[in-house]
């Protein structure tokens, strides 16, 4: 077929059509146009090419033709293309070219890797290109080149990055990649990230960090570092600024003035004494709750002044006179301002005299002693001295 009709072909191809034709029909589109053709389509059709044909075919394509190609793609490009086939686009057109492309290309092409990659590149590589790319690149090349940097990374070189760099780096790494990424590599990165810095890592990344580090691990990191931590996971509820639990000072309590049963005492089955209950009595007796001032108890027996309120449940002693507000011996149901005297079971709303005992439902009339269980009628008055 005449190079004009396979040109018209290959217009018409995107990537999946390069794919499904296959790696050799691919090259052989190529070598009939002429890479230069497929330079002149655009980056979209170097990428539609470059992602179909084998790495070893970029690599005979030379370093010229190479570093023209990936100087027109962008990061878009190269995520389609894979990162098998960006890694041999670095390879042919060299890692020192590409960073002469500047931090954006650089950020380009490590988005499309992940840690194999790095690995095939080797750690210098990567060492190279993170010192070559902006905090802001690194915040955005994703988790699985972010990671898989980190991974291939010696510690070292890790820890040597600027704490903004760090930032950005950890910003990208996903909180389930960085349970994962070691504790030396966290312990590395944390202790080299200013700790201003921390929170702008995030806390569902720091909280991912820190749960990837062993408990020596996090209390061996700087006080300053710890409170950061802390601070971006908004867990310094106590305000201890990172300073370790032991550090919080015991608060003595009013209980700790109640005196407990012995332990001998305990274990022989000896009732612990009423010490106890009578402390708490004393510890809360003098306190207002609600501002009405001090209620205290009075003694069994004892006759409260005019206007004290017992405490609730009291019973007072037989012959006592209780105030308003007292509750009476059981059974008593006096109504306000009533003194019965002891022994008397007046009902509900009856003013009797001093001594009498009248039946349930009587309304007998001031001075009157009807027979029990008379029951007058209904607005009946009985006479004085009647039964």
């Amino acid at each position: 077929m005449p190079p004009e009709k396979v040109l018209g072909v290959a217009t018409g191809l995107d990537m999946e059509a390069f794919k499904e034709l296959g790696p050799a029909s691919t090259e052989a589109i190529v070598d009939t146009i002429g890479i230069d053709a497929v330079i002149d389509m655009g980056a979209n059709k170097m990428a539609d090419v470059v992602g179909a044909v084998e790495p070893e075919f970029i690599d005979e394509l030379g370093p010229e033709t190479v570093g023209t190609m990936v100087e027109a793609m962008d990061v878009g490009h190269f995520v389609a293309v894979g990162g098998d086939q960006t890694v041999a686009l670095v390879e042919t057109m060299g890692l020192d070219s590409v960073i002469d492309l500047g931090s954006d290309k650089v950020a380009g092409v490590v988005t499309a890797m992940d840690k194999d990659n790095f690995e095939v590149l080797g750690a210098e590589s990567v060492v190279d290109m993170a010192g070559a790319m902006e905090p802001t690149n690194l915040a955005n090349i994703g988790d699985a080149a972010a990671s898989g940097m980190i991974d291939v990374m010696p510690v070292e070189d890790l820890g040597a990055l600027e704490s903004d760099k760090l930032v950005g780096l950890a910003v990208s790494v996903a909180p389930d990649s960085a349970v994962t990424l070691g504790a030396e590599n966290i312990t590395t990165m944390v202790e080299n990230i200013e700790p201003e810095s921390i929170s702008l890592v995030g806390g569902d990344t720091v909280g991912g960090m820190m749960a990837g580090l062993p408990a020596d691990d996090i209390t061996g990191l700087g006080q300053d570092h710890q409170a950061a931590c802390l601070d971006t996971l908004g867990a310094d509820l106590l305000g201890s600024a990172g300073a370790g639990f032991d550090a919080i000072e015991p608060v003595e309590t009013m209980f700790d003035k109640i005196p407990a049963a012995s332990e001998a005492a305990l274990a022989e089955g000896v009732e612990p004494p009423a010490e106890p209950a009578a402390a708490v009595a004393d510890v809360f007796s003098g306190m207002d709750f609600f501002g009405a001032g001090a209620m205290a108890a009075p003694a069994t027996g004892e006759v409260p002044t005019v206007g004290e309120v017992p405490t609730v449940g009291e019973v007072p002693a037989a012959g006592e006179v209780p105030t308003v507000g007292e509750v009476p011996t059981v059974g008593e149901v006096p109504t306000v301002g009533e003194v019965p005297a002891a022994g008397e079971v007046p009902t509900v709303g009856e003013v009797p005299a001093a001594g009498e005992v009248p039946a349930a439902g009587e309304v007998p009339a001031a001075g009157e002693v009807p027979t029990v269980g008379e029951v007058p009628t209904v607005g009946e008055v009985p006479a004085a001295g009647t039964q």
